[in-house]
């Protein structure tokens, strides 16, 4: 049994790595909407569109299909869930949204799916796109509700690994290589 699963933005870092796994698997038929600029349909069982998630006439071009599961590794701002699901022509089962560690409100210690969230936002760029990923989890279920699609969340921490373009990686590598101390968070409880 082949999944039929639709891939928003992955072409690129997590998404292009899902892609080739999922490509090479032979149990995926992947639909990918990207931009192009990474084009991926070299990879077997992959069709490609190429289209911004913002524009609902090239998001009207796809088939009217049912899939499984809408992956989507490209949601940064409000808005972004609940005009794609508007635009599908077709239908999913469920709504996997990868989000981000940070939603978690601050202090308390380890965190697990049951840990409060943050309730209000901070200040500054990263504290922008943490709020943002908060809001869009609030968007992701009342989207999925009205669609009659299953929410799945996913918060990963860091992510590290080829076609990373976040400067994490190299930071570290280099004050490695530099022979300099690394930083060890104090308030990641």
């Amino acid at each position: 049994m082949s999944y039929r699963v639709l891939v928003i933005g992955g072409s690129y870092f997590l998404g292009r790595i899902f892609c080739t796994l999922a490509s090479r698997s032979g149990e995926f038929d992947l639909t990918l909407v990207n931009r192009g600029r990474y084009p991926m349909t070299h990879l077997p069982g992959l069709r490609e569109f190429r289209c911004d998630r913002h524009d609902p006439v090239g998001l009207s071009l796809l088939p009217g299909e049912e899939y499984d599961a809408v992956v989507d590794f490209c949601a940064y701002a409000p808005g972004d869930i609940a005009s794609l699901l508007d635009s599908l022509p077709g239908k999913a089962k469920r709504y996997i949204l990868l989000s981000t560690a940070d939603v978690y409100a601050r202090g308390g210690g380890a965190k697990d799916e049951d840990s409060p969230l943050m309730a209000e936002p901070g200040t500054g760029a990263a504290a922008e796109y943490t709020w943002h990923k908060r809001l869009l989890e609030r968007e992701l279920a009342e989207a999925c509700a009205r669609h009659g699609m299953e929410t799945v969340i996913l918060r990963p921490a860091f992510i590290y690994g080829p076609y990373n373009y976040a400067p994490r990686e190299s930071w570290y590598i280099e004050k490695i290589v530099k022979g300099q101390s690394l930083p060890v968070p104090s308030d990641a409880a």
